[in-house]
């Protein structure tokens, strides 16, 4: 008592704490001791932990106080409790409660009296040891995220909410905090690692050594052209970066017939990034180490020409640029696709691609493949950098009221030899329906949002969804009477259709107080689930699923809010609704099973 009265006087007379909280001490920032948690962690809407050093268990800054008063009411219940047993004759035995803790009696040591000492002894022993059955389990586990402290395992850690919106790659649900990125192969995290933020930067920078040859292109014009006309039937039409005629007449002159032709920095790019995109993805879905390692020595060179993209750039230089960005959101750590997009998205307002060709000056002639083009290269990064940002929580990369370029027109994209159509029907219906996400996010996630118009701004984004829907070309519009890739097409825009409502009407963001929209929020929420349960199903089927984290969040989000409305019901779930809850349950399991064989 003397010694604790002593110390208790000196904190009393400091402002400083004993032990920093977890938040404080791996930020490096001052802590202090106030109840209830410290204030750099109350400023910030945190919950303030700290590690026992003895223990090695975190808990809550003010834990130990609530436990005391707890067991002081308890013990006055149970003395209650017991007093009334008495009054009506009733024997009470005495509760005994444990002995404060005693240190014991100093011993020497004795190898011969540890625990495993007879395992080192005897030799083999008949059954799994405890040292070793640990050894074996944390062999097959994960390794912990680096510079996370606290409980992380597994990628769940503890959390203050039930239920939280899409944050980078995280979402808490049931006071568990899921991060996708924890369940990645270590190696992303190695310089080493193409997939990693480090050797991103370090190859942009030029920190990394340049490759000592240029990767090879395929052997012949005809093997490219097959490889080309792979890339623009599947992934090009997403994202129309490239047009076909101009690009194909490239790879004719690349190499095969036209020795003299010296390509540009970003033409070398092009060609590159399309093989990368390409053998990137024919690596994942077949589990081909050689297609990926070989999209990883095309995207190694690309990034060695970062510099002369960015010294004196020009259109082509953000098509180029573009095109690693798009290649940067199939890696699961997502800084280095934010900070990549980042980057081409100023190039192209620097070069006023956001601005009508309408409003340029009389003197800047552009032709119509410039104008198409210019609109596709701007709609396409703008929807890849609305995805990353609004997935990390950061603000929107343009306000939409200071952008007039109109988005691409349905125009003729195949070759001469081939039949006259529009290859890129569904990359349209994505820019503008990421003209709407950025809206979204910039009124319904905003830092500082206005509760009072929270349904009015909600039933005004119903209102640009539903005419989103009516704009839906009838090629891609119904996936059951759609052939080939439009199926897969149609069965993405119903899919963004699905993700536009979970986001609106998340019950993280809902700030109505009104009973009847609040139910009917949930209500649209969970159809939307259904309905994204529905599409990933089928797309599973196609061996098409979308796989990078951008993508995998959603899916978890549409999971967790499932569970969640259903666990907020007033009435009784029936045996039927039970059935089709676990029915749904099991098919989500499985598609997130596969991204997981897939992502390794």
């Amino acid at each position: 008592d003397e010694f604790s009265q002593t110390v208790r006087r000196r904190l009393e007379k400091s402002s400083r704490t004993g032990q920093a909280c977890d938040r404080c001490k791996v930020r490096k920032i001052r802590c202090d001791a106030t109840p209830g948690g410290c204030t750099p962690c109350r400023q910030n809407n945190s919950e303030c932990r700290t590690i026992d050093r003895i223990t090695g268990r975190a808990t809550t800054r003010g834990h130990s106080d609530k436990l005391e008063d707890e067991i002081r009411i308890l013990r006055q219940k149970v003395n209650e409790y017991g007093q009334q047993l008495r009054d009506f004759g009733v024997e009470v035995q005495p509760i005994e409660f444990p002995a404060p803790y005693a240190p014991p009696p100093p011993q020497s040591w004795n190898a011969s009296a540890t625990p495993w000492a007879e395992t080192i002894q005897a030799g083999p022993h008949p059954g799994p040891t405890f040292n070793s059955t640990v050894s074996s389990l944390l062999q097959a586990l994960p390794a912990f995220r680096s510079g996370a402290p606290g409980d992380n395992y597994l990628g769940v850690s503890s959390a203050s909410s039930y239920l939280s919106t899409i944050t980078g790659t995280s979402l808490q649900f049931f006071g568990m905090k899921i991060d996708v990125a924890d369940f990645a192969p270590n190696d992303t995290d190695d310089i080493t690692s193409p997939a990693s933020y480090e050797f991103f930067v370090s190859a942009v920078l030029g920190r990394l050594p340049v490759p000592q040859q240029e990767m090879p292109l395929p052997n012949t014009e005809a093997e490219m052209g097959v490889y080309a006309d792979w890339y623009f039937r599947t992934l090009s039409p997403y994202t129309p970066i490239l047009h076909k005629p101009t690009f194909m007449y490239m790879v004719c002159r690349f190499q095969y017939n036209d020795p003299s032709f010296k390509p540009s920095p970003a033409e070398t790019v092009m060609m590159h990034m399309m093989l990368a995109h390409l053998k990137y993805q024919l690596g994942q879905r077949n589990q081909d180490k050689n297609s990926t390692d070989e999209a990883h020595a095309h995207y190694r060179l690309c990034l060695g020409l970062f510099y002369d993209l960015t010294i004196s750039p020009k259109l082509e230089d953000v098509q180029a640029m573009a095109l690693i960005s798009i290649h940067l959101r199939n890696f699961t750590k997502p800084g280095a696709a934010w900070m990549m997009t980042r980057k081409a998205f100023d190039v192209a307002i620097e070069l006023g691609l956001h601005r009508s060709a309408k409003a340029w000056s009389e003197e800047t002639k552009m032709d119509d493949l410039e104008i198409e083009t210019r609109k596709r290269v701007f709609w396409s990064l703008h929807g890849l950098h609305v995805h990353l940002s609004g997935k990390l929580g950061r603000p929107m990369p343009i306000r939409m009221e200071d952008v007039d370029i109109e988005f691409p027109e349905p125009v003729n994209d195949n070759l001469h030899t081939e039949a006259p159509k529009c290859s890129f029907l569904v990359g349209i219906q994505a820019c503008k329906i990421t003209a709407l996400l950025s809206q979204m996010y910039s009124s319904i996630y905003a830092v500082r949002r206005d509760p009072l118009a929270h349904e009015q701004t909600v039933r005004r984004l119903e209102e640009l969804l539903h005419q989103w829907r009516n704009d839906i070309p009838h090629e891609i519009s119904d996936p059951s009477r759609c052939k080939d890739e439009n199926r897969v097409f149609a069965l993405y825009v119903q899919y963004w259709d699905a993700e536009f409502q979970l986001l609106l009407h998340h019950p993280a963001i809902c700030l109505s107080t009104n009973p009847e929209f609040v139910t009917q929020n949930s209500n649209i929420c969970l159809m939307a689930a259904t309905k994204m349960l529905q599409v990933v199903e089928q797309l599973q089927q196609f061996n098409s699923l979308d796989l990078p984290w951008i993508n995998v969040t959603v899916y978890l989000a549409a999971i967790f809010t499932t569970l969640f409305v259903q666990s907020q019901r007033q009435e009784p779930i029936t045996l039927i609704e039970m059935e089709k809850l676990r029915r749904d349950m099991a098919i989500w399991l499985d598609v997130m099973g596969e991204i997981g064989k897939l992502l390794g």
